[in-house]
Order: structure tokens, then C-alpha cells, then sequence
């Protein structure tokens, strides 16, 4: 069996809900809620736009890439509402898929979708 390699972006998340759910006692609401929010956000950020994201850090250490980038994202507004404006969309492209033709669309597809539309620009 082939193991499929994980994107680097699902790695950062992962690592951040391992966090949530590792240190939640021992980390203030405030930290809670921003760990959350770049979770939110980076589920929403294509696989293409995180590994641009990574090149404009530079070569780092993934670690380090990842602590620069949720502490970025914890007060950057640009992808905030991106993230936001795909969530919404998301649901509703979902919601109509369901109910048109009883098929349940995945967040992976739906970023595919996006990042197809990104490249055709």
C-alpha cells in the first residue's frame, strides 16, 4: 500500500489541534481563541497559497515556519476574511450539492476547485 504524503499545511494543523487539546488547561482563553482562529483560517488556505506562504519566509525550519506563520495570521484581516468568505461559500456550494444530487462535497474538493480557478486565471 502507497502512504500518501501529508501537505506540510495539514501537518501545521494538526500540530495546532494536538496543541489545543495537549495544553488547553494551561494556555488563556485569549491564546485558546487565537490558536483557533488560524486553525479556522488555515483550513480554508489552499495547499498552493500555504507553500507560497512558505517560500516568502524563505528556507526555514519547519517548526519556525510555523510559529511565524500563526503568529501572523493571528492579527492578519486579509485571510481572516478570505477564509471567512470560503467557509461561507463552502457551505452553501455543499448545501446545494446535498440537496440537488445527495452528494456530500468535501473541504479538500472544494479547495481543488479553488486552487483549479486560481491556475486558469
Amino acid at each position: 500500500m502507497i502512504e500518501k504524503k501529508q501537505s506540510k499545511r495539514l501537518i501545521h494543523i494538526n500540530l495546532l489541534n494536538k496543541t489545543l487539546n495537549a495544553q488547553s488547561e494551561n494556555i488563556s482563553s485569549e491564546q485558546l481563541s487565537s490558536v483557533k482562529k488560524v486553525v479556522q483560517i488555515l483550513v480554508f488556505i489552499t495547499n498552493a497559497e500555504y507553500s507560497n506562504m512558505h517560500k516568502i519566509y524563505g528556507r526555514k525550519e519547519d517548526d519556525q515556519f510555523f510559529a511565524d506563520l500563526t503568529e501572523f495570521l493571528i492579527n492578519d484581516d486579509k485571510w481572516q476574511s478570505i477564509a471567512n468568505k470560503r467557509r461561507e461559500e463552502y457551505d452553501k456550494l455543499k448545501k446545494h450539492l446535498h440537496e440537488t444530487k445527495g452528494q456530500n462535497l468535501k473541504i479538500d474538493k472544494y479547495l481543488f476547485l479553488i486552487e483549479t480557478k486560481i491556475v486558469k486565471k
